[in-house]
């Protein structure tokens, strides 16, 4: 089935035949905690719920499901409405707060907490005065602030920050802490003078931004992100989750329950095509998870960072001519992009490695992964991993693709990355 004539389905049928396109249709997107905060890139929820659903089995409520790259944290919510135990890994703090947040169910009570604790922000946000101390508490770590933010949207900003850190003090509820942090998250881009259509903040020097009213839009999301919880808390045996480290390349199976887990899904990052760090910082900043002074420790624990230095990193030689011929061309044309490549692939290669280690025989790992073009030159991410996880003792079962509908891509990438249409969808079976 060809790109060009697609297979337009709601959900992925259990059995895709191989070479499969399908144009998935946006129904559940949102369902559930699937729509707290906007994330870049996001997995689709079809994904993980057609794996989970077509190889999940009592050894996946045994043994459980893995997302090495969780972003999100979509693939750990659906193994959670499947009852199955789930772990998650991921770098960015962000993330790690996101899918904690998603993957949290409330009790009756402490939902009528939540419901309490939006009438009080309401009362306080606009009428209580709150010295200009008490709120320099929370001032993010940020040397451009003023350059993101104007002085009234920082001063709502600290405002809404110092009532979630009070209320958090007050009622020692953590839980409900992290959802109000989080959806201060999701009003940080909307609020600043950055850009909104663009992943990576930008100021626009030709559209003025038109101000919002932040503690409108904060109340909306917080109520909207109230009925998402209650969704998911009154869903019937959800299964545990835990985030169990940040380094996919590494993963702690001490962790895991029996050491190893029956299913892993994921979608790693593109190569050099999305830089999570970047397009995240705003809302990093605010939440004080970074500052000037570590933000570049992030990058250099992120997969396919741009910030290698190429004086202290060598191009590696994978044996797989497909990928050595490709990285030959790009350094002709680019050493550096050349070094960024290469450092993907042995970052990938160390990640497949581990989930081999991590799964028990018999087990499943599926990965969802976009090729590229880097300085003109087709980098066949996917056929790439293939010929990478037979190497470590995978069998490939499953391999089809489907339409990125919403890309959330718009700065082009001037030949560094390349248009991505298609995602493929690659299941790999442990020997």
């Amino acid at each position: 089935m060809s790109i060009k004539n697609p297979i337009s389905v709601e959900e992925i049928p259990k059995r895709p035949k191989q070479g499969d396109c399908f144009s998935i249709g946006g129904a559940g997107a949102a369902d559930y905690t699937h729509g707290i905060f906007k994330y870049p890139c996001k997995f689709i929820p079809h994904i993980p719920r057609w794996f989970l659903s077509a190889y999940g089995s009592e050894k996946t409520l045994e043994f459980g499901v893995l997302d090495p790259f969780m972003g999100s944290g979509t693939s750990m919510v659906e193994s959670s409405l499947l009852g199955y135990p789930a772990y998650g890994l991921d770098v960015d703090p962000l993330s790690k707060l996101l899918s904690k947040v998603k993957t949290t169910p409330f009790s009756k009570k402490e939902l009528v907490g939540l419901g309490s604790a939006i009438e009080g922000l309401k009362e306080n946000l606009e009428k209580k005065k709150i010295s200009k101390k008490d709120l320099e508490k929370f001032r993010p770590n940020f040397e451009n602030l003023a350059y993101w933010f104007s002085g009234d949207a920082i001063e709502k900003l600290l405002k809404i920050s110092f009532f979630i850190a009070k209320y958090e003090e007050d009622t020692g509820s953590k839980k409900i802490g992290d959802l109000m942090q989080i959806t201060l998250a999701s009003v940080v881009r909307k609020a600043s003078l950055a850009d909104e259509q663009s992943p990576k903040p930008y100021i626009s020097t030709r559209i003025a931004k038109k101000p919002v009213n932040i503690f409108d839009l904060y109340l909306a999301n917080l109520q909207k992100n109230y009925k998402a919880i209650s969704q998911y808390s009154l869903h019937e045996n959800l299964g545990k989750t835990k985030i169990i480290g940040f380094d996919a390349r590494k993963v702690n199976r001490k962790q895991l329950k029996g050491n190893n887990v029956h299913l892993a899904v994921t979608s790693p990052p593109y190569i050099n095509a999305f830089d999570y760090v970047r397009s995240l910082k705003l809302e990093n900043f605010w939440l004080r998870h970074i500052s000037d002074q570590n933000i570049s420790e992030l990058y250099d624990l992120q997969v396919g960072t741009e910030k290698l230095s190429i004086r202290n990193t060598q191009l590696n030689s994978f044996g797989i001519a497909q990928l050595d011929g490709a990285l030959a061309k790009i350094k002709i044309a680019d050493p550096k992009r050349a070094i960024i490549v290469s450092e993907y692939f042995k970052a990938m290669d160390q990640n497949i490695e581990t989930i081999h280690e991590s799964l028990i025989k018999g087990g499943y790992y599926c990965i969802v992964v976009g090729d590229s073009v880097i300085r003109n030159i087709n980098v066949a991410t996917s056929r790439i991993l293939i010929e990478i996880a037979k190497e470590k003792g995978f069998k490939l079962v499953n391999d089809f693709s489907y339409l990125i509908r919403n890309r959330y891509l718009r700065i082009p990438r001037a030949g560094k990355g390349g248009f991505i249409p298609v995602d493929y969808v690659l299941v790999f079976q442990k020997k």
